[in-house]
């Protein structure tokens, strides 16, 4: 859990004391101070947002037992963790937790304190280990994200969070190549340029989707970045690869001269936004149809494949359109 920036006595928090106790082993900082729930932490310990976050969960806890019976459960996650998502099995879908990754370090299981990436092309090579700078608390936090592959029939779905190149670096040196391999990836952290090439070419995906768009000004970060898309394709297992953005699947409909909202005497040239960039994968476990909307109605990106128990795949010549079955 993430410590407040600043301590009681108004001093600044060094960044390796933004999440508790840790110790040093190896040369590297590990976090022990890990919980299952963040309310077990004294609230003078917790940034703002995480004491919202215990605020929401006190205030929906008794909504949710009396709904189901039972209180909500909390836990941590990591690549150990069994049975989290046990309630799927029903539907035929299993899901395997791959990270974040822990250590033993004496008898605590720590996280790792991850680093500040090199500000240059270094990082996009792939070929060798990526040079960590100082220990960055953000860093840490994205890297540590969850991980999990998400299996239904021969086809799988890869979940990567926030990851950067450190934690995927981490990783595929952890678990075997064919731990990650899946047909369809969310492509790490909305495409930033923090990403390991080796991952993604492990992961070997048919079909790329990257959640992206950069809300205003004050949080831009350039995302996605070309080099990731390039990387996407690169590490593609098949031609086409296919790589969606939901950003880049945005259309907007000109409005022209209306009035403006503010200013009612003052016309304005104006723009509306008819489509926000949703992408769709659908499966029954065997043929896969992933497609994206346009801002024309009827109109379509659309891509169908099967995938074989090898994780063979076979395209189809084209998407053919099928009206949903009338109720």
């Amino acid at each position: 859990m993430k410590r407040p920036l600043k301590k009681l006595t108004g001093e600044r928090r060094k960044e390796t004391e933004m999440f508790g106790r840790t110790v040093e082993a190896d040369g590297r900082v590990f976090i022990v101070d890990l919980v299952d729930d963040q309310a077990t932490v004294p609230e003078v310990d917790r940034n703002g947002k995480f004491n919202t976050w215990v605020e929401t969960l006190e205030a929906w806890g008794p909504r949710v037992e009396r709904a189901t019976g039972k209180p909500i459960e909390k836990r941590r996650l990591d690549h150990t963790s069994v049975g989290a998502f046990d309630f799927l099995a029903a539907d035929n879908i299993s899901v395997e937790l791959l990270g974040p990754i822990t250590d033993i370090i004496d008898k605590d299981v720590g996280l790792r304190f991850l680093g500040e990436p090199p500000d240059d092309a270094n990082l996009m090579l792939g070929t060798v280990a990526a040079k960590v700078g100082s220990p960055s608390a953000s860093h840490t936090i994205n890297g540590h994200s969850i991980n999990f592959r998400l299996r239904y029939g021969n086809v799988r779905f890869l979940f990567t969070g926030d990851m950067n190149q450190e934690a995927g670096q981490r990783l595929r040196e952890a678990l075997p190549g064919a731990a990650v391999r899946a047909e369809i990836l969310k492509a790490p952290h909305h495409g930033s340029a923090d990403f390991d090439m080796e991952f993604l070419k492990e992961v070997s995906p048919v079909v790329s989707l990257i959640s992206s768009g950069d809300e205003s000004e004050a949080k831009e970060y350039i995302h996605p970045r070309a080099t990731l898309i390039a990387a996407l394709g690169k590490a593609g297992r098949t031609t086409p690869s296919i790589i969606f953005c939901t950003e880049l699947a945005a259309f907007f409909k000109v409005l022209g001269s209306v009035n403006d909202p503010k200013d009612a005497a003052r016309k304005v040239f104006a723009f509306e936004r008819t489509n926000f960039g949703i992408s769709h994968v659908r499966t029954d476990g065997e043929r896969v149809l992933a497609f994206t909307h346009s801002g024309k109605k009827l109109m379509n990106e659309a891509y169908r494949f099967t995938v074989s128990a090898t994780g063979e795949i076979s395209f189809a010549a084209k998407a053919v359109r099928r009206a949903a079955p009338k109720l």
